[in-house]
């Protein structure tokens, strides 16, 4: 079978599927994509949760509701988030002001106004503490955190990896090198958090396949990972 009709076969299966989603959730006010079997519907001012067939398996009760990850899913009554399983029953207790969907086995909630990740069993991993967090696809590893207007970055079990001294932070791609200002100049670090390339530019891009996109003064160039300026056409 060649790759048009394998790809023709999916389109068609995908517009099934949707169809059918739509026919069993015509009769509620609202409803969010299918996710890990269930699709999160809202009636008369309140969400639950349905499987395939339109059968009810959690009981719509809640203000606001999330799409299931990982067998979690995070639910919100009077103003509190916390998290049910496929069954309804409660595994995070209803206490956080804002809960994120699970990933890698975390998830990210917020209480007072600060940040941090927790597991599937409630225990904090990373300290509610921070003011704002970035966990990006790029990096499984580390977290940016930041507190009191620096950043830096901690990994997944809550460990400052990278002291949380810079005005600004970039990730870690496949070359190992971030981008971070510090004292109103770029430079780039290592993942032990050492200067790999000094702190002189006034702006300063990730690294990609070998090279960084940099700015000195008016002149923007290709740097690569020894900090040596390149010709763009070789970046």
């Amino acid at each position: 079978m060649n790759k048009k009709v394998i790809g023709l076969l999916m389109l068609v299966a995908v517009i099934f599927m949707g169809c059918g989603n739509a026919q069993i959730t015509e009769k509620y006010d609202s409803a969010r994509n299918i996710s890990d079997g269930l699709i999160a519907v809202k009636l008369n001012g309140k969400w639950g949760y349905i499987d395939k067939t339109g059968k009810e398996v959690v009981p719509l009760k809640y203000d606001n509701a999330g799409t299931f990850h990982e067998g979690l899913a995070s639910v919100e009554n009077n103003g509190k988030w916390g998290y049910i399983d496929k069954k309804g029953k409660e595994i995070i207790p209803l206490k956080y002001d804002e809960a994120w969907e699970f990933s890698e086995g975390l998830a990210r909630v917020k209480l007072n106004d600060k940040l941090g990740y927790i597991d599937k069993t409630g225990k904090e991993v990373i300290p509610l503490k921070y003011d704002e967090t970035e966990w990006l696809i790029f990096d499984d590893e580390f977290i940016a955190v930041k507190l009191n207007d620096k950043w830096g970055y901690v990994n997944t079990n809550g460990k400052e990896i990278i002291p949380i001294i810079y005005d600004k932070i970039g990730v870690f791609l496949v070359d190992g090198l971030a981008p971070a200002k510090l004292n109103d100049k770029w430079g780039f670090i290592n993942k032990n958090g050492k200067e790999v390339i000094p702190f002189k530019y006034d702006n300063a891009s990730n690294f990609n396949g070998g090279s960084a996109k940099v700015k000195l003064g008016n002149e923007e160039f290709y740097i690569d990972k020894n900090g040596n300026k390149i010709d763009k056409n070789q970046k």
